[in-house]
C-alpha cells in the first residue's frame, strides 16, 4: 500500500484532485509496463466521496429519462389527452431544468453536495407535474360550464391559490434544513427552495398559457378523450363510507400506522461505508484489496490529539503519560492497532522508548516519525487508533462517545479524524433537530391556520403528517435495517441501519409533501364549506373532487421516487424509497380514510376560528 498526501489539506480539493492522480497512474502504466494483470487502485476518504458523488450524478440523469417515459404513459391514461400530458411534461421539466441550471451556477460560489442535484430532481419533477395536474384537471372541469376566459380565471383563482399555499407549505420543510447549517442540508434545503419556487411559478404562469392557447387542442386525440372505461362512481361512494363509518375506519387506519412505526425503537443510524457501496467503485476495489492483506483501517483511523503544558511531548513524563492513556485505550475490543510515539514498532517496552527518544542520537526513521506525529512547536502529538476491519458505522460512532471519556494524566486529548468528524455531524444535526421539528410545526401551523381560518384543521394535519412519517420512518427500518424485502429494491449490501442524515432530511421533505396533498384536499372541503356551511357534505364533495387527482398526482410521484430507488448510491435508494412510502401512505390511508374520517368526527370544531371578523 502506497500513501499519498497532498500538501494542500482541503477536502474538497483532495475530491477533486482524484480525477488528475487517476489519470497520472493510468497514464504511468500504460508507459513503462506491459503487465496486463496489474492494476493499481485508488481509495480513501476523498477518492471514495468522488466516486459516490460520480455514479450519484450519472444514475441521476438515467432516471431522469425512466421517468419521462413512465410519467408521460400515466398522464396519457390520467388527461386521456396527449395534448394535456404534454403540457404538464413541458412544465414540469422546464421547472427541473431551469434549478438544475440554477445550481450548477451556484456551485461556483457554493461548496454543494451532489445530492442536492438528485433531490432537486426528484421533488422538481414531481412537484411541478403534480401541480400541473391539478390545474389542467381544473381547468377542464370549469370548460363544461363556461367559456375559456371564465374558465382559466376560476381555475387560477382556485387551483392556482391551492398551487401557491401547497407550494409555501412545501418551502416550510425546506427551510428548516437551514437550521442545523450543515453542508449537506443547506445544500438539500438551497436546492429545494429553487426548485419549489420554480416548480410554483411555472404552474400558475406557463401552464394557464398553454392551456389558454391549446384549449381547442386540449382533448387531443379525440378517440382517447371520448373513452371513458369506467363512470366516477366510486370516488363519491367512498366518500359517503367514510362519512357513514369515520369512527371505526379511522381508528383502524391509525392502529395500523402505529404499528409501522413500531421499529422507530430500535432505530440504529450510520454513515454511508464502502462494504455497502457498488463493487464497480474504484475506492471500493481498492478498500478489498486493502482488507486482504489487513491494511484497510488505514483508511479511516480516528486522530487522537494529545497536548502538553509541561515542555516538549517528547520528554520523558509526557512520553510515559501517552503510554498509560494508550494502554488504556489499547484494552477495547474494537481497537485493532494504535501508532504513536510510544507505539510504532512491538519490539520496543516503554523503558525501549524513553531510552530512544533521551539519547541525542541522529536517527533518521525516528525523526521522519516525529516530523509526522510531533508539532513544529513540540507540544502537540498525533495518536492514530485503527477500528477492527468488520466494525460498522454505528459501532465506530460508539467507540469516539467511549474514547472521548477517557482522561490522560496532564495531557489534554482530543478526538478527530474523518470518523470523529461523521460523529460530530451526528451530533451537530440531531441536536438541532427539535428547533427543526417545533419551527416546522409552528409555521404550518400559522399558514393553515391563516389559509383555512381554523384552529382544529392546523393541529390535526400535523397529528396526522406526524403518524404518517413514523409510520414510513418504520418501514423504512424494516427494509433497510432488518433488510425484510431488500431484495425488491435491489439492496445487495444491507448498511442494518438507516443513513445518519436520512431521518431529519426525510422529515423535512416528506412533512412538506405531506402538506401538499392536505392542501389540495382542505382546499376543496374548505370551498365546498364557505358555499353550504355543511361539515359532512363539505367532506363527500371534496374527497369526491380531489381523491381521483390526488390519486393521479401520488402516482406520479411514486414513479418519480421509484426511478431513484434503482440508484447504486445508498443514500438516494434510502431517500427514494423513503419518499415513495410515505406518498403511498400519505395517499392512501391518511387522505382517503384518516383526514375525512377525523373531520367528521369532529364536525364543528374543524370550523372554529377566534379572530374571524
Amino acid at each position: 500500500a502506497i500513501i499519498l498526501q497532498l500538501k494542500k489539506q482541503d477536502f474538497s480539493y483532495l475530491e477533486s484532485y482524484t480525477p488528475k492522480i487517476r489519470e497520472t497512474i493510468e497514464s504511468f502504466l500504460t508507459k513503462n509496463t506491459n503487465d496486463k494483470t496489474l492494476k493499481i487502485f485508488l481509495t480513501g476518504n476523498a477518492a471514495f466521496s468522488y466516486d459516490m458523488n460520480t455514479i450519484s450524478e450519472k444514475q441521476g440523469k438515467e432516471a431522469e429519462l425512466r421517468v419521462l417515459f413512465l410519467t408521460f404513459i400515466v398522464l396519457i391514461f390520467a388527461f386521456r389527452s396527449i395534448t394535456a400530458s404534454i403540457i404538464a411534461l413541458i412544465s414540469g421539466f422546464s421547472a427541473t431544468i431551469i434549478t438544475i441550471s440554477l445550481l450548477k451556477i451556484l456551485t461556483i460560489y457554493f461548496n454543494l453536495s451532489i445530492f442536492c442535484q438528485n433531490v432537486s430532481t426528484m421533488l422538481g419533477l414531481a412537484l411541478s407535474i403534480d401541480y400541473s395536474l391539478l390545474l389542467i384537471t381544473r381547468y377542464r372541469q370549469e370548460l363544461l360550464t363556461s367559456n375559456k376566459n371564465i374558465a382559466l380565471k376560476t381555475t387560477v383563482e382556485t387551483a392556482g391559490l391551492s398551487v401557491i399555499n401547497s407550494g409555501t407549505a412545501v418551502l416550510i420543510g425546506f427551510c428548516a434544513l437551514f437550521i442545523p447549517n450543515l453542508n449537506l442540508t443547506n445544500s438539500i434545503a438551497m436546492g429545494g427552495v429553487i426548485v419549489v419556487l420554480f416548480s410554483v411559478l411555472a404552474a400558475i404562469s406557463l401552464t394557464p398559457i398553454m392551456l389558454y392557447l391549446l384549449t381547442d387542442k386540449l382533448d387531443y386525440p379525440l378517440f382517447l378523450s371520448n373513452f371513458k372505461p369506467f363512470k366516477h362512481k366510486f370516488n363519491f361512494k367512498w366518500s359517503y363510507f367514510i362519512i357513514k363509518n369515520s369512527l371505526w375506519t379511522t381508528i383502524i387506519a391509525l392502529i395500523i400506522l402505529l404499528l409501522c412505526s413500531l421499529p422507530i425503537i430500535n432505530l440504529k443510524l450510520s454513515d454511508p461505508e464502502i462494504r455497502i457501496m457498488p463493487d464497480y467503485m474504484e475506492s471500493k476495489q481498492g478498500f478489498i484489496e486493502l482488507q486482504k492483506i489487513s491494511k484497510a483501517d488505514i483508511t479511516f483511523p480516528i486522530f487522537i490529539l494529545a497536548k502538553t503544558t509541561n515542555g516538549m511531548i517528547t520528554d520523558s513524563n509526557n512520553l510515559i503519560n501517552i503510554s498509560e492513556y494508550t494502554s488504556k485505550i489499547k484494552k477495547d475490543p474494537r481497537i485493532s492497532n494504535i501508532y504513536s510515539l510510544v507505539d510504532f514498532s512491538n519490539n520496543f517496552n516503554l523503558a525501549n522508548y524513553l531510552l530512544v527518544y533521551s539519547s541525542n542520537l541522529n536517527i533518521p526513521e525516528l525523526e521522519t516519525l516525529k516530523k509526522y506525529l510531533v508539532s513544529d512547536d513540540k507540544t502537540l502529538t498525533l495518536i492514530q487508533v485503527f477500528t477492527n476491519k468488520n466494525l460498522k458505522s454505528f459501532e465506530v460512532n460508539n467507540l469516539i462517545t467511549d474514547l472521548r471519556k477517557v482522561t490522560a494524566n496532564k495531557l489534554k486529548v482530543e478526538v478527530g479524524g474523518p470518523a470523529s468528524i461523521s460523529h460530530d455531524l451526528i451530533d451537530k444535526l440531531y441536536s438541532s433537530s427539535i428547533y427543526i421539528i417545533l419551527c416546522t410545526y409552528f409555521v404550518t401551523f400559522i399558514l393553515l391556520a391563516y389559509i383555512f381560518k381554523s384552529i382544529f384543521i392546523p393541529l390535526k394535519a400535523i397529528f396526522v403528517n406526524t403518524i404518517s412519517l413514523l409510520a414510513s420512518y418504520g418501514i423504512l427500518i424494516m427494509i433497510f435495517q432488518y433488510s425484510w424485502g431488500a431484495r425488491f429494491i435491489n439492496l445487495k449490501y444491507s448498511p442494518e441501519s438507516l443513513l445518519s442524515g436520512i431521518p431529519i432530511i426525510l422529515f423535512c421533505i416528506m412533512f412538506s409533501l405531506s402538506m401538499d396533498y392536505e392542501v389540495f384536499l382542505l382546499s376543496r372541503i374548505y370551498e365546498s364549506y364557505q358555499k353550504n356551511k355543511d361539515n359532512d357534505q363539505a367532506i363527500i364533495e371534496g374527497l369526491d373532487q380531489t381523491s381521483g387527482v390526488i390519486t393521479k398526482a401520488a402516482l406520479i410521484m411514486l414513479i418519480v421516487f421509484l426511478a431513484f430507488i434503482q440508484a447504486d448510491i445508498i443514500l438516494i435508494k434510502m431517500l427514494g424509497t423513503g419518499l415513495a412510502i410515505a406518498i403511498f401512505i400519505d395517499a392512501t390511508l391518511i387522505r382517503m380514510i384518516v383526514v375525512p374520517g377525523i373531520m367528521k368526527v369532529s364536525g364543528k370544531l374543524n370550523w372554529y376560528f377566534p379572530f374571524k371578523k
